[in-house]
């Protein structure tokens, strides 16, 4: 349990964690288990960022002020809490916000539920102890809600026009926040490792399957959460000796309703990858080495026809030092090794997760709506179309590398001379288009680039 109060007034983080960890061994340690997992839920309150608008507020004035104040609602003005004010007594929208109104006026609650857990599973085959079978299974979850309570009659509500907009002039307001994050995986693989002494050779297979799905989905709103108050025209009612502040009991109705009718907002996204693998190494007498890699990939952010990705590899290494004519060297000289590499590795992480589907985004901005074309003055939330590439692919990087590796007196001096060359080709980059009027901008495959050291 950890219990921490942050530098801002009313920031604070609880966290409480729980977990567990088994390595239990069966059948004469041919069968491993390893499984764990581990449980946390923390609390958060969040304090308003105000270091801003606390550097341009003159620090001569005071923090508080008792407005005189009247009316039913039993309140002072902006809560006591000193602003800068017009001469009606509404808010200066140009200067800044009291900065401590900001923090105690506004209270801002994180939860989280997080859980992550792994389980592999390890088998020696009885009767050929050199194949393994591996299973991995993971996952992590994690919820999270945040709700945001900003106080009525504060000065941030008094200049939020949507609530005016909707005749519930400084009332209170709470922000509700959601998110389900998910990230599964499995992985399968067979493994296959023997020495052949009767002929001085080494082998390692590996063979397998891996499977990843990480998505998540969420949802934000802001809701009406008090009483509005009587104004004129919208602003706070000043009589030139006192503020005035009543409840308007026809705000009653506004009561749970989104701020200005907003829409909710909704999100969700998803990513899936597939991977088909091998590899072989060979070594023989200890000294000539051999390493041929394979793996077919696909992913979700590209269409069924250039989802899958082939990319083998293969690297080559000679022990010199292991061979007869330098025998007389391994006094002084540990390690000589020659090493030469080719491979082709692939790119498939652009950030966009439908790069390729014609994705549009409702927008709910004022000045970006249109009028209903059947008169009653509503306006329409307008559908932007986001740029795609329906032909995006894989970016392929192909790797030449020549190196050679040396150790001296008791490998207390190492030396490691390499070469390379790297050619990538369908570059993933983001490229200014003609022809859309919403976006300049595509993630396309664009260019080659090489790469010499």
């Amino acid at each position: 349990y950890t219990n921490n109060s942050g530098i801002l007034e009313t920031s604070n983080m609880q966290r409480t964690t729980v977990g567990f960890n088994l390595s239990p061994k069966f059948f004469n340690g041919e069968l491993s288990i390893n499984a764990n997992a581990q449980g946390s839920y923390v609390r958060s309150q969040e304090a308003n960022v105000v270091t801003g608008s606390a550097s341009r507020m003159n620090p001569t004035i005071p923090v508080m002020w008792n407005y005189p104040t009247i009316g039913n609602s039993g309140l002072t003005a902006y809560n006591g809490f000193y602003n800068i004010l017009l001469d009606n007594g509404a808010p200066n929208t140009l200067a800044s916000q009291n900065p401590l109104q900001e923090l105690k006026d506004r209270k801002s609650i994180g939860n989280v539920n997080s859980s992550t857990g792994n389980l592999q599973i390890d088998y020696a085959l009885h009767w050929l102890p050199e194949l393994h079978f591996n299973l991995n299974l993971g996952y992590q979850v994690s919820k999270n809600t945040t709700h945001t309570d900003m106080a009525a009659n504060s000065i941030m509500q008094w200049r939020t026009a949507g609530l005016t907009n909707m005749g519930s002039a400084g009332a209170a307001t709470r922000y509700q926040w959601y998110e389900l994050q998910r990230n599964t995986m499995l992985e399968f693989y067979l493994n296959y490792r023997k020495d052949f002494t009767a002929i001085k050779s080494n082998l390692d297979v590996v063979a397998g399957y891996s499977w990843q799905k990480y998505d998540y989905h969420g949802r934000s709103q802001t809701y009406v959460n008090s009483l509005g108050f009587v104004t004129n025209n919208g602003v706070i009612i000043n009589d030139g000796t006192n503020f005035v502040l009543d409840y308007d009991q026809a705000s009653a109705a506004n009561i749970g309703r989104p701020v200005n009718d907003a829409p909710m907002s909704r999100w969700a996204n998803h990513l899936q990858l597939l991977s088909f693998y091998g590899r072989v190494n060979y070594m023989f007498d200890d000294t000539y080495l051999l390493t041929v890699t394979l793996r077919d990939d696909a992913t979700s952010r590209f269409s069924k026809d250039t989802r899958w990705g082939l990319f083998p590899a293969v690297g080559l290494g000679w022990k010199i030092n292991n061979m007869s004519f330098m025998e007389s060297t391994h006094e002084w000289l540990n390690e000589m090794k020659l090493r030469l590499g080719w491979g082709v590795t692939g790119q498939q992480d652009v950030g966009s997760y439908f790069p390729y589907l014609p994705i549009y985004t409702e927008s709910y901005q004022q000045g970006f709506q249109y009028l209903n074309p059947n008169g009653d003055g509503s306006y329409i939330n307008p559908l932007y179309p986001e740029a795609y590439d329906a032909t995006i692919k894989w970016e392929e990087t192909t790797t030449w590398n020549v190196g050679l590796d040396m150790a001296f007196l008791n490998n207390r001096i190492t030396l490691g001379v390499e070469w390379y060359l790297r050619d990538t080709k369908d570059l993933l980059a983001e490229t200014i288009v003609s022809g859309w009027n919403t976006r300049d901008k595509v993630l396309s495959n664009i260019g080659r680039l090489r790469n010499m050291g």
